[in-house]
C-alpha cells in the first residue's frame, strides 16, 4: 500500500474511496464495460487494491458479485462489509500471484492501483490469467497528459508511477489485453486537489504530483484517466 493511503490526513479528506471521482468513476467503468463484455449481475468482479472497501460495498448494494483484494485489510473494514460466502475480502500480493483459479472473473477493477504497484507487468499477467476469455480490466489512474516520459516532479506514490496514454496502452497490450476505450477524467482529480488545498494537505498534493518545488505548468502535471482493456483470445507466447 502506498504511504499516501496510510496518512490519516489524506484519508480524512478523501473519504472512504481514497481516489478521485469515488463511486461515480466506478459506475462509469461498469457502464463502459458492458459495451464489450456484459456478464450481467451474475458476473464476478474483483476489486484489486480495494482499501477500505468503498467500491466493494457500493457494488454489492447493487446486487453485484464482487470481492476485494489488498495486501492489508483492517479488521474494521471486514466488520463493515456485507456477509458473503467465503467472505468478501482476500489478502494477497497482487504482483506475486492472485489466489484464484484460471478464467474465473468477468472484470477486475483497478482504481488508482496500477501506478503504485512494484511490478505492474507481473500483475497484468496475473489479471489476464484469472479473467475469462473476453473479460475486462477496468482501470482509473493518473496519466501523463503528454508523451514526455518525465513529469515536472518525481514524487513518491501515485505520480511517480504515472504513464502516458501510450505508455498505459503498451503495458496492457504487452500482457495480452486490447485497450478498447480510454478517456480523460481529470476534473475528478481537480476536485480532489481542491479539497487537499482547502485543508492544507501539501504532502498529499506533492504525492499526486500537483504541487511543490519545481511544479511546472498545468500541462506538465498528471491528469486522471479511465480505460477498459479486454483479454485477448489468442495465446501469449
Amino acid at each position: 500500500m502506498s504511504q499516501l493511503y496510510t496518512r490519516p490526513e489524506f484519508r480524512r479528506i478523501a473519504g472512504e474511496h481514497w481516489r478521485p471521482g469515488g463511486t461515480e468513476i466506478t459506475d462509469r467503468l461498469l457502464v463502459l464495460g458492458r459495451r464489450w463484455h456484459d456478464a450481467g449481475p451474475e458476473g464476478r468482479i474483483l476489486d484489486v487494491g480495494c482499501g477500505p472497501g468503498g467500491s466493494v460495498r457500493h457494488l454489492r448494494q447493487q446486487g453485484r458479485q464482487v470481492w476485494g483484494l489488498d495486501t492489508v485489510l483492517r479488521p474494521q473494514w471486514r466488520a463493515e462489509a456485507p456477509a458473503a460466502a467465503g467472505g468478501p475480502y482476500l489478502v494477497a500480493d497482487a504482483c506475486a500471484g492472485l489466489p484464484l483459479r484460471d478464467s474465473v472473473l468477468d472484470m477486475i477493477l483497478c482504481e488508482c492501483v496500477l501506478s503504485v504497484l512494484p511490478d505492474t507487468a507481473a500483475f497484468l499477467r496475473e489479471a489476464r490469467r484469472v479473467l475469462r476469455p473476453g473479460g475486462l480490466l477496468a482501470c482509473s489512474d493518473l496519466y501523463r497528459r503528454g508523451e514526455d516520459p518525465v513529469l515536472a516532479l518525481q514524487p513518491a506514490g501515485c505520480a511517480a508511477g504515472a504513464r502516458s496514454r501510450t505508455g498505459w496502452t503498451v503495458l496492457c497490450e504487452g500482457a495480452g489485453f486490447a485497450v478498447r476505450h480510454f478517456e480523460d477524467a481529470s476534473p475528478a482529480l481537480a476536485r480532489l486537489a481542491a479539497a487537499l488545498v482547502w485543508y492544507g494537505d501539501k504532502q498529499s498534493l506533492r504525492e499526486w504530483g500537483l504541487c511543490g518545488p519545481g511544479c511546472g505548468a498545468a500541462a506538465s502535471r498528471p491528469g486522471y484517466a479511465l480505460w477498459i482493456a479486454q483479454k485477448e483470445e489468442q495465446c501469449i507466447p
